[in-house]
């Protein structure tokens, strides 16, 4: 059974200084990716959490849709809010929203597209060695 424990920001504190810095680390990381899970339903309209092994950025509600492919489209090929939205069956409120997320986590998208390229070019190395 589980047992609440409230702690003041100041015991925990206490608490983090003595332990090891990997330790502190990885607490530092628990508690970012906490207040953005939590945070991220209430903020946004037409935005959700996806559950996705690794993915962290939030996704168009409903679907499988991650926000950054919307915002691409917009700024790859020069598409304005109205051909976006219609592209992909959105409103163009959602895709405004999509836009001004991707832009506000630029970082996020930015480190996961990065693993996408590094996953394909590993996928394209072992396909070239095992033909």
């Amino acid at each position: 059974m589980w047992e609440l424990v409230i702690v003041t920001l100041q015991e925990l504190t206490e608490q983090a200084i003595s332990l090891p810095t990997a330790e502190r680390l990885a607490l530092i990381k628990s508690v970012e990716q906490s207040l953005q899970n939590s945070s991220a339903d209430d903020a946004w309209q037409f935005l959700w959490v996806y559950p996705h092994t690794w993915r962290k950025q939030l996704y168009m509600k409903g679907r499988k849709l991650p926000a950054s492919i919307v915002w691409s489209d917009v700024l790859t090929n020069e598409m304005t809010v109205a051909e976006t939205a219609d592209n992909w069956d959105l409103s163009t409120e959602a895709v405004h929203e999509a836009i001004r997320y991707c832009e506000t986590h630029r970082e996020l998208i930015r480190r996961e597209s990065k693993r996408d390229r590094d996953a394909a070019i590993r996928a394209s190395t072992v396909s070239r060695h095992v033909s």
